[in-house]
């Protein structure tokens, strides 16, 4: 079977913030990521790691790779110096390059650890997989993900562990259409905070946003100036200060 996967950053105590990696430290990711990567690769298994293999780890590259089942190639990442300046670790390849043109079945596939937005045989139907965002939603992501036969190997997106490439299929949609679902229920929120803000202002005869510290001011002195904020239900008054408009 081939398996791909990507960034997996072993020894690299950072990276379980910039991920939001549910590990506590870096010892704890690396002994799931041995566990997982041995669960799920079989010794005759090929495993392509698409970049960022392991990086400022108080261990060898070495260390990580001879308790790894698998045949391994190493497509490069900006990462990677643990590797290609550790001659024992090399060993551990049956090869390493920059990018890789390989088949999978019946599937032409582009290896880079950079995306790219046109790669080779790309009008006739091949496919890219690729690394280096990690779960990033920034506007690489945005142009990869219009991509169709584009697929991001990083582990985080794919249970971090070494995946199939119809695997590798589901989790980019599971990662895309949960994207999506997070940006329809903002921009929900933000239709209902309109509609609130709206109502709000029905009421009180005036734009909050435009009340002062002042103007309260002046509601609390005179006795005869009633305060403008009694018209509204205790609902309204908590949307007031979620938002962080001036309230009594």
């Amino acid at each position: 079977m081939i398996l791909y996967t990507s960034d997996l950053h072993f020894g690299h105590n950072n990276i379980i913030k910039y991920d939001n990696r549910p590990f506590k430290d870096s010892d704890e990711m690396d002994h799931v990521l041995i566990e997982l990567w041995n669960g799920r690769v079989q010794p005759e298994d090929t495993v392509y790691i698409v970049g960022d293999f392991c990086h400022r780890s108080e261990h060898t590259a070495d260390w990580y790779l001879r308790q790894l089942k698998g045949h391994k190639y190493l497509i490069l990442g900006n990462h990677d110096g643990s590797i290609t300046d550790n001659p024992m670790a090399m060993q551990y390849f049956e090869g390493i390059e920059k990018m890789m043109d390989i088949t999978d079945g019946d599937k032409r596939i582009s290896l880079c650890h950079y995306p790219i937005a046109e790669w080779n045989s790309y009008f006739k139907g091949s496919w890219h997989i690729y690394g280096h965002i990690h779960n990033r939603k920034d506007e690489t992501y945005e142009i990869m993900r219009k991509k169709d036969r584009a697929l991001n190997a990083g582990c985080m997106i794919n249970n971090y562990m070494p995946v199939s490439f119809n695997e590798l299929l589901k989790n980019n949609e599971i990662f895309k259409n949960s994207l999506d679902k997070s940006k329809e229920r903002k921009i929900q929120n933000q239709d209902n905070s309109k509609e609130m803000l709206q109502q709000i202002t029905d009421k009180l005869g005036f734009d909050i946003k435009e009340y002062s510290a002042n103007d309260l001011g002046e509601a609390h002195e005179r006795d005869d100036l009633p305060n403008p904020f009694d018209k509204l239900s205790l609902e309204e008054l908590f949307f007031l200060r979620e938002n962080n408009y001036f309230l009594l």
